[in-house]
């Protein structure tokens, strides 16, 4: 081979080298393809397991249950509020770097909430049986009983949400499939009883609640916003359910139904989206914990329409939060 010829061999062996570093960076700044044809995912948080200024706690004791962060919340300014219930705090994390932490009155806190007004929800189902409501700094202000007629066990509250659309504005507590309202916008503790008869959508302005039909399908109905006319749509899995997460409805009106599934010998966690029209429009393959850790809500859904996920990798000794985004 020539000089010349091996010169032409470098340089295209550079080339090469380049592109493929190219590709490399665009993967780490912008993630990847992830399940469906039109999903972006890329890493949002990273926070390593333990008691330090960054890290977030979990516990994983060899006979007792094994805990992690027990919920998250996204602000609407993209803020990731991750309740630290073991290190009694919340970590605040913005653009992959942590933000502040705001300490809490406890380790037995299990969902927390974003109110309109900045401050925070957390709800106590077990011990307390309390919702307390937080200014930003962290100081207790209002403290809400779930020792209620309305509710005969604080311990079937299975999350917090908060609706400052449509005609029904509160705090609200979800309970087997619907809701029961707690207190105003303001945070003041409701003297009368209301219950909806589902999962008010994040623009207040329909019912959402589903069925589990059998151990592989489960059926997802959401009101028209007469509220009294109802849909459903059929929802069918390769494998057993497991945990369901949701539903829930973006601003264009999709549908969004999570679900960890498995069997003896597989498993599986995914996002179904459904069309306004109710027409699958993409299943979405979301990453697998690698260890078995007690979290309430792991995955939620921003009205844009952006899907979080919580894991404890425990391999690498973190807490990874990641965002999927439909194209």
């Amino acid at each position: 081979m020539n000089q010349g010829a091996f010169l032409k061999l470098i340089r295209a062996g550079l080339a090469l080298l380049f592109i493929a570093q190219l590709i490399f960076i665009n993967y780490l700044l912008f993630g990847q393809q992830s399940g469906g044809q039109n999903v972006q995912m890329k890493e949002v948080v990273r926070a390593g397991i333990g008691r330090g200024p960054e890290a977030l706690g979990v516990f994983t004791p060899q006979e007792a249950s094994p805990e992690g962060p027990m919920s998250f919340a996204v602000s609407p300014a993209g803020e990731i509020y991750v309740l630290d219930q073991l290190n009694s705090r919340i970590q605040v994390f913005k653009d992959g770097r942590k933000l502040k932490s705001i300490p809490i009155p406890g380790e037995t806190y299990c969902d927390l909430e974003i109110m309109p007004d900045g401050r925070i929800a957390l709800l106590d189902n077990l011990v307390k049986e309390e919702v307390v409501l937080l200014n930003p700094q962290g100081r207790p202000e209002e403290r809400i009983s779930l020792r209620r007629a309305e509710i005969p066990e604080p311990a079937a509250i299975t999350g917090l949400y908060c609706r400052s659309q449509g005609q029904w504005p509160g705090l609200w507590a979800e309970v087997e499939n619907g809701f029961i309202l707690l207190a105003g916008l303001d945070g003041q503790p409701t003297a009368g009883f209301r219950k909806l008869p589902g999962l008010l959508s994040q623009n207040g302005r329909r019912f959402l609640k589903m069925e589990i039909i059998d151990d592989r399908q489960v059926r997802l109905f959401r009101s028209e916003e007469d509220f009294e006319t109802w849909k459903n749509y059929d929802l069918n899995f390769e494998l057993p359910l497991g945990v369901i997460y949701g539903p829930w409805e973006d601003r264009a009106g999709n549908l969004y139904l999570g679900a960890h599934t498995f069997d003896e010998e597989n498993e599986a966690c995914e996002m179904v989206i459904l069309s306004p029209s109710g027409r699958e429009r993409d299943r979405i393959k979301l990453a697998l914990s690698s260890s078995v850790h007690e979290m309430l809500k792991p995955i939620l859904v921003t009205p844009d329409g952006l899907i979080y996920q919580m894991v404890i990798e425990t391999e690498n000794k973190s807490v990874v939060i990641r965002q999927y985004k439909m194209n």
